[in-house]
């Protein structure tokens, strides 16, 4: 894949992701979510997942900073843990009534995968105390929404946040907790790239020129997550030999449908010295790929 594949967003993101530093690249992204193209750069990929809505470090989070939630409509249900995938509707406002975002203007609601950055802190702290169903008004501080900096143009520094929040559903993403144990498996080497087969499979496979279609993670070498298709629950499409990392065009013809791999790319294959959203320039990447058909 190069450096301008829609699965830029990923880091393997040593994908598809995506993911603490995401909100550096949010000051130029758009602030409503929007899922991925199969045509689209990855750019545009992280722009559509990269957003307000995006978490900030830890280093920022201080013992006092606490979000004040009063729940308007109680939910059944349990409540959301790390790992699930949850759609809610969101309204993004300032203390003074003045609103800066909305899931409910495109009537999309936004989808993320608890527990890995995807959001911000104190939207995560208090939908973990949310059921299926509930509503609810929070009161984020600064310290838990984005920090000295904001956003500019957007956000101010030390901005106080008002979120209404609708949890509409939860269920598991199948999101590793952590990058495979490939203890046991077989290494292979291609051009610099290290990868184990994961599974068998009695697939075919693919063809430079062929379009296919790919569930992955891919994970920074600290083992965070950059960039996840199985995370945003759809899958990512593109032709092999076409505008994504030149890894991916060399390791998605070497497998079969419904083989799964786990890669382990230099920055030669991945984004080279180009830093790009959470990847910092000259890192290597880790993804788990699922091929899942062959148009």
């Amino acid at each position: 894949m190069n450096s301008n594949s829609p699965l830029s967003g990923i880091v393997m993101g040593l994908g598809v992701f995506l993911c603490v530093l995401l909100a550096v690249a949010l000051k130029t992204n758009q602030m409503m979510p929007a899922m991925g193209s199969p045509e689209v750069q990855v750019e545009d990929i992280e722009t559509a997942q990269e957003k307000p809505l995006t978490a900030i470090p830890d280093s920022l989070v201080t013992s006092r900073a606490e979000v004040e939630m009063t729940v308007l409509q109680k939910g059944q249900g349990a409540n959301p843990q790390t790992g699930d995938r949850l759609r809610i509707h969101y309204r993004g406002s300032f203390p003074d009534g003045r609103e800066f975002d909305s899931s409910h203007k495109s009537n999309t609601p936004y989808q993320f995968v608890m527990g890995y950055g995807q959001i911000l802190k104190g939207l995560e702290d208090g939908l973990r105390e949310l059921a299926v169903g509930s509503r609810a008004r929070m009161q984020i501080p600064w310290q838990l929404a984005y920090g000295e900096e904001g956003i500019d143009g957007v956000i101010p520094p030390r901005q106080d946040l008002i979120y209404e929040v609708e949890l509409l559903s939860v269920e598991p993403s199948g999101m590793p907790e952590k990058i495979p144990d490939t203890a046991g498996f077989r290494k292979n080497s291609l051009k610099g790239m290290e990868y184990y087969v994961l599974n068998d499979s009695e697939g075919k496979s693919p063809k430079q020129g062929q379009r296919v279609s790919v569930h992955f993670v891919g994970w920074l070498p600290n083992g965070k997550v950059f960039d996840s298709s199985v995370g945003r629950g759809i899958p990512f499409s593109f032709l092999i030999g076409g505008r994504v990392i030149e890894g991916w065009n060399l390791l998605i013809p070497k497998m079969k449908v419904g083989q799964k791999v786990l890669a382990i790319l230099p920055p030669s294959l991945a984004y080279g010295d180009r830093a790009l959203g959470a990847v910092p320039a000259n890192s290597p990447l880790i993804f788990q790929i699922e091929l899942l058909e062959i148009f």
